[in-house]
């Protein structure tokens, strides 16, 4: 079995699709074997279960050519999943078969506004029964009240920040999101 795959962090919370585009020819297995098309795409967001679109062809060989350099064997295969942000998610293909793979796309597509109440969406406490605060001064995302709260810190491209002292967070000028537990707050760090 043939796997490729690369870890990225979910750069926001919402809906992804993850597509590409597949081709193979009539020598790999063989025009009749339905089954060994297998190529599919997968995402793993967090520790949740492989998701894993449909299978290349799903059954139909009509796609199958006898050339490689047809430009009509190509085919798109996409995968959709939900991730919150800062999550890691790997991204990838399989095949048992002999295939190949190009163009590789993954689009973010927010959260629906007819939506909010989906599990995708952030569980948001009232800031009136929040425990803690989060201010900025300096260079410095200060969070105050904090106990044993996870805090991570992402910039705006999605990368997250190293946390040393979550009370105090020295960082470049920029646009953060500060995730406490589930709750996400936005930063702006003049």
């Amino acid at each position: 079995t043939f796997k490729i795959s690369q870890k990225v962090v979910a750069p926001a919370t919402g809906n992804y699709i993850l597509t590409a585009k597949a081709r193979c020819d009539a020598s790999a297995p063989s025009k009749t074997d339905t089954l060994r098309y297998d190529a599919r795409l997968f995402a793993k967001v967090g520790k949740f279960a492989q998701v894993e679109g449909k299978k290349f062809g799903q059954g139909d060989t009509s796609w199958v050519r006898g050339d490689w350099a047809n430009k009509n064997a190509w085919q798109t295969l996409s995968v959709a999943f939900k991730a919150f942000i800062g999550e890691p998610i790997t991204l990838g293909a399989l095949s048992s078969s002999f295939i190949q793979l190009d163009d590789f796309q993954l689009t973010y597509f927010g959260i629906p506004a007819d939506r909010y109440n989906a599990p995708v969406a952030l569980e948001r406490t009232s800031k009136a029964t929040r425990a803690y605060t989060v201010y900025t001064s300096n260079g410095v995302i200060n969070i105050a009240g904090l106990t044993n709260e996870r805090v991570s810190v992402y910039d705006i491209a999605g990368r997250q920040i190293n946390v040393l002292n979550p009370s105090q967070i020295s960082v470049k000028q920029g646009l953060y999101f500060v995730k406490i537990n589930n709750e996400v707050t936005k930063v702006l760090v003049k």
